[in-house]
């Protein structure tokens, strides 16, 4: 298989490469020399149940304010938050999870409160980490400055968690 630069890759690599991508959002979707590798160039080397597992991980991992199910030993992906109270119950755990807030599920009668993730993130950041801006994944800086590449592409200040050159910092 060629990519658009003209690199060839060996099928059994490509598949690695493709399986691993599936593991690691920084490699999603898989890229050749920064151009996206389309799909029918790789699909077809997987199983069907890899080909769902990629179809999920992919959704997950360009979805800018994802939901996980609130059952910490399962955490799947939920898909996206929505906008209006809505019980999404997992299919692999049976848990119900408010599309809204991102908590268990609380009923329709009962109020939404911050998303849950609120409290995570405010003791993440005490502890030094922040949030991308655009996926709003969290990031630790290890070293360096302040300037921070996510693995979404974005580029923010790691102190005030604004995108870059917006800042005073």
């Amino acid at each position: 298989m060629a990519c658009k630069d003209r690199h060839w890759w060996d099928y059994d690599c490509l598949r690695t490469f493709v399986l691993a991508a599936m593991k690691d959002a920084s490699v999603m979707p898989p890229k050749c020399e920064g151009f996206d590798i389309p799909e029918d160039s790789f699909l077809f080397l997987l199983t069907a149940d890899e080909r769902r597992e990629y179809h999920t991980k992919h959704a997950e991992f360009i979805d800018k304010d994802p939901v996980f199910c609130t059952k910490t030993s399962c955490s799947l992906y939920l898909g996206t938050r929505r906008k209006r109270k809505t019980a999404i119950t997992c299919l692999t755990c049976n848990e119900r999870t408010c599309g809204a807030c991102k908590a268990a599920w609380h009923g329709r009668d009962a109020g939404c409160t911050a998303p849950a993730d609120n409290d995570v993130i405010s003791k993440l950041r005490k502890g030094g980490i922040q949030r991308c801006p655009e996926c709003r994944r969290m990031v630790e800086r290890a070293a360096g400055c302040n300037k921070i590449w996510c693995i979404c592409r974005a580029l923010f200040c790691y102190e005030c968690g604004a995108s870059w050159k917006t800042c005073n910092w």
